[in-house]
């Protein structure tokens, strides 16, 4: 899978990204909040592993537009905040998980197999009788 981080600090991007590499992804990373929209357009991921407090950019309304504009992209939200209305409104922005921080890297592979096969579970029961 292709997979776009998106944060603020280098060191626990480049944990992720070596985590994620190690199980097969193609992961590209981006700590440039301005420019995220763009990184996604221009490497299509399959996921989005976002924070959602960017420095330049609300990170609410980033997952938002990526939703709107790229409905197929899995979206993983991180957050230090764990409050629950934060949550609740991460979700029905268009996120597909919730990770609070601190987090160990090995869970977020985890939780990125476990959208994938769900994503595809889905995929191939509305394809049934589709496809010949």
């Amino acid at each position: 899978m292709k997979i776009l981080i998106c944060g603020v600090l280098p060191l626990q991007l480049k944990v992720m990204q070596r985590v994620l590499e190690q199980d097969g992804h193609t992961v590209q990373i981006v700590s440039d909040s301005i420019r995220s929209l763009q990184f996604v357009q221009s490497f299509m991921p399959d996921v989005l592993v976002t924070e959602i407090l960017l420095p330049e950019i609300n990170g609410l309304e980033f997952i938002a537009n990526v939703r709107r504009l790229y409905p197929n992209v899995l979206i993983v939200a991180l957050s230090v905040i764990r409050a629950e209305r934060l949550i609740e409104l991460t979700f029905r922005l268009g996120a597909n998980d919730f990770i609070s921080k601190p987090f160990d890297p090995e869970m977020l592979s985890a939780r990125i197999s476990r959208l994938q096969a769900k994503s595809n579970s889905w995929l191939t029961y509305n394809l049934k009788g589709y496809v010949t």
